[in-house]
C-alpha cells in the first residue's frame, strides 16, 4: 500500500485537537453528501422508479423494507470493529460499496429488458447496498460521535442535521424538478438516469471526503464473543432503552413503509409536491434539529424524547384522516411538523444509547440495538402489509389509513408505558 494512502487509513500517531476539529468539519460535510443518496434510495423517487420498472405496490411496500432488513445486520458490527483500533479502512469499503451500489441501481436495470429481470436486478443492487450500510451504521455513528466533546454534541448532532436535511432537500427538490418534466414528456427512463448519474458523482465525492477524514482509534479492543450479545438484554440499567426503541419500531413498521405509495397513488401526490412540501419540512427540520440539540445540552436526553416522540406519534395519526382533497393542504403541515420533530428524537435517541452503553464495545450495545429494532420492525411490517392485502378487498385504500391509525396509537402507548423508564442521564 502505498505509504501516503496507509496515513489515511492508519496513521502512525493519534489526531491532534486540530485534525479532530477539522474531522468532525469534514464528516457534517461527508454525511451531507451521503444524505443525498439515502434520500434518493428511500424516498419518493425510489418508489417512483420500481413502479416504473413494474413493481406492484405490495411489492413497493415489501422492498421498502429492505433498508430495515440491512439494519439487521448491525447485529455483526461489533464481531467485525470491536477487534480493531483502526476501523476506517473496513467502514471506507463498505461505504462504497453502499454508495455506488445505489447509483448502480438507477443505471443498470434501464439497459436491460422484461419487467422482472429490471425489477429483481434492482431490488439485488437495493440490497447489496442497504446490506453493507446495516454493517457500517454502528462504527460510523460511534466515529462521528468520538470525534466531538461530550458536551457539544447535541449541538454538534444538530448542525450536522441541519446541513444534511438542507442540502438533500434542495437536491431531491430539483432531482424530483427535472423528474417530473421528462415524465410529462414520456421521458420516464432518461429522468431516472440522470438521478443515477447524479448519485455516481456524488458516490465518488463521498469516497473522497471519507478518505481524508480523521479517526480517533479506540484505546482499547474487546474480542465480542456470541455470548456477548446479550449483554444489552441483561444490562438493566440500558434495557428500559432497549424495550422502548423496540415498541417503538413495532409501532413504526405498522403503516410507515406505506407513507410514500399512500401518498403518490393514494392522495394522488405529484414528485415535485412532495420535494416541495420535503423543503419547507428540511427547514423546519433543520430550526427543530437545532432547538432540540439546544434543549437536549440543557436537559437530559429523556427529556427529548419524550416531547419530540409524542408529537410525531401524533402526526402519524393525523395521516389516518387526510383525503386527496385536503392533502395539498394537511399534507405538507404534517410533513413539516413530523420532520421537526423526529429531528429531536433521533438525536436525543442516538445519543442516549452512546451514554447508557459501557465505555468499551459501545459498538456492540449500537449494533444489537439496532438489529433487534429492525428485525421487529420488519416482522411488524410484513404482517401489517399481509393484513392491508386482506383489508383492502373490503375497505380499499381506506385499508392503510387503519394502519396509520393503529401505527400512531401504539407509538403514544409505548412512549407513555416505556418511555417513561428510560434512563435519566446526559
Amino acid at each position: 500500500m502505498n505509504m501516503n494512502l496507509r496515513q489515511k487509513f492508519i496513521p502512525n500517531q493519534n489526531p491532534t485537537e486540530r485534525e479532530l476539529l477539522i474531522g468532525a468539519r469534514g464528516i457534517m460535510i461527508e454525511g451531507a453528501v451521503a444524505s443525498i443518496i439515502y434520500a434518493v434510495a428511500t424516498n419518493n423517487i425510489m418508489t417512483g422508479y420500481l413502479g416504473y420498472l413494474g413493481a406492484s405496490v405490495a411489492a413497493c411496500a415489501s422492498i421498502a423494507l429492505i433498508p430495515q432488513l440491512g439494519c439487521i445486520l448491525q447485529f455483526f458490527s461489533p464481531f467485525l470493529f470491536e477487534r480493531f483500533r483502526y476501523r476506517k479502512p473496513i467502514m471506507w469499503i463498505l461505504c462504497v460499496i453502499y454508495r455506488f451500489s445505489v447509483a448502480a441501481m438507477f443505471l443498470l436495470p434501464l439497459l436491460l429488458s422484461g419487467a422482472n429481470f429490471r425489477v429483481g436486478t434492482a431490488v439485488a443492487l437495493y440490497i447489496i447496498a442497504f446490506a453493507s450500510a446495516g454493517i457500517v451504521t454502528p462504527g460510523l455513528q460511534q466515529w462521528t460521535i468520538s470525534l466531538v466533546d461530550v458536551k457539544e454534541r447535541g449541538v454538534y448532532m444538530a448542525k450536522k442535521d441541519i446541513l444534511a436535511v438542507g442540502v438533500n432537500s434542495i437536491v431531491t427538490f430539483l432531482l424530483s424538478r427535472h423528474l417530473d418534466k421528462l415524465m410529462a414528456l414520456g421521458n420516464d427512463s432518461q429522468g431516472y438516469q440522470t438521478v443515477g448519474l447524479v448519485c455516481l458523482v456524488l458516490a465518488l465525492l463521498d469516497a473522497v471526503l471519507l478518505l481524508n477524514i480523521c479517526e480517533r482509534p479506540v484505546e482499547e479492543t474487546v474480542g465480542v464473543q456470541l455470548s456477548d450479545v446479550l449483554q444489552p438484554v441483561k444490562d438493566k440499567s440500558y434495557r428500559p432503552l432497549l424495550l422502548y426503541n423496540i415498541f417503538s419500531s413495532v409501532a413504526g413498521g405498522i403503516a410507515t413503509p406505506f407513507l410514500i405509495v399512500y401518498q403518490l397513488r393514494v392522495l394522488g401526490l405529484s414528485h415535485t409536491f412532495l420535494a416541495s412540501a420535503g423543503i419547507v419540512a428540511a427547514i423546519a427540520g433543520m430550526a427543530g434539529s437545532y432547538l432540540w440539540g439546544r434543549f437536549s445540552d440543557k436537559h437530559m436526553w429523556d427529556w427529548t424524547i419524550h416531547r419530540s416522540a409524542s408529537i410525531g406519534f401524533l402526526c402519524t395519526v393525523s395521516w389516518a384522516f387526510v383525503t386527496p382533497e385536503s392533502a395539498p393542504f394537511i399534507a405538507p403541515i404534517l410533513m413539516t411538523v413530523t420532520t421537526a420533530c423526529n429531528s429531536g428524537t433521533v438525536i436525543a435517541n442516538t445519543n442516549l444509547q452512546y451514554s447508557a452503553s459501557p465505555a468499551t464495545g459501545k459498538t456492540l450495545y449500537l449494533g444489537v440495538t439496532a438489529a433487534i429494532i429492525s428485525v421487529a420492525g420488519c416482522l411488524t411490517t410484513a404482517c401489517s402489509a399481509s393484513l392491508q392485502s386482506v383489508f383492502e378487498q373490503s375497505l380499499g385504500y381506506k385499508s392503510i389509513s387503519v394502519l396509520f391509525l393503529i401505527s400512531g396509537v401504539g407509538g403514544l402507548i409505548n412512549l407513555f408505558i416505556n418511555g417513561r423508564k428510560l434512563p435519566h442521564i446526559k
